[in-house]
């Protein structure tokens, strides 16, 4: 039997078609798996940025854990930076940013902090960012420092556009401070999965994405996608797939 009729025999006639389409899909798969192994199209994080340390302070706020949880996370994993948190009383934490020791207070203007907020604002020790959220009784204004404008002038307009939804903040609170996990640090300490919780289930395009400019969003829309092995609209509910896979991104 020569060639051209073991061309022209049926078998071979459906055997050629499906061997191609089962390497062009092998061939798309592993594109696919590649890219998503790789992650998106974003350049990668300047690394020198690791060595800039941004010293936020443990305030007194019934939902400062879980704030300071979710800028850590934004921070170092969209921005780079490294976050020191520093635990401080209200009068301290004045003194410490006066002094440039501290670099952002998330809410620092309180219901029983407005005089020094003002007069340090009034002052030019410190800058009035804005609310870090807000509720119907009360704006929870951030407080940074001059110097962090010049230190990280990008994660300066971030935090200054950067509004926690009070319902979105409530219930990733109310959800790390009600699951089942053993709270054995500070949730800024062992709070990851908070911050994932929040990235990922209020990934919209009016949150928190209007922080900041395209490129450290794509990085926290990555790392959570890869932290959580999901893909949306799926909810994330403190439980992890595949991290044999993206262990370099679990806590």
């Amino acid at each position: 039997m020569n060639l051209q009729n073991i061309r022209k025999q049926p078998w071979v006639q459906i055997l050629i078609p499906g061997l191609i389409m089962a390497v062009v899909a092998a061939i798309l798969l592993l594109a696919a798996d590649t890219c998503f192994s790789k992650g998106s199209s974003v350049r990668d994080l300047d690394k020198s940025k690791a060595d800039i340390v941004i010293s936020v302070a443990s305030f007194d706020d019934e939902y400062d854990d879980t704030m300071i949880a979710v800028f850590k996370y934004m921070v170092e994993t969209g921005y780079g930076y490294t976050i020191q948190v520093v635990e401080t009383s209200d009068d301290k934490a004045k003194e410490l940013m006066e002094d440039g020791i501290l670099h952002v207070i998330l809410a620092a203007s309180q219901p029983d902090t407005q005089s020094w907020f003002k007069s340090a604002v009034l002052s030019g020790s410190i800058l009035d960012a804005g609310p870090t959220y807000s509720t119907d009784d009360f704006s929870y204004n951030a407080a940074v420092i001059p110097k962090l404008e010049t230190l990280a002038p990008d994660l300066f307009e971030t935090v200054n556009d950067m509004e926690i939804n009070y319902k979105f903040l409530k219930e990733t609170h109310d959800w790390y401070d009600g699951s089942d996990m053993v709270h054995a640090l500070p949730l800024y300490e062992d709070g990851v999965r908070a911050a994932v919780y929040y990235f990922w289930n209020f990934n919209y395009e009016d949150t928190w994405k209007t922080w900041m400019v395209w490129a450290p969003a794509e990085r926290i829309r990555d790392a959570t996608e890869r932290f959580t092995g999901l893909r949306y609209p799926e909810l994330y509910l403190g439980i992890e797939y595949d991290l044999d896979r993206f262990s370099s991104n679990s806590d």
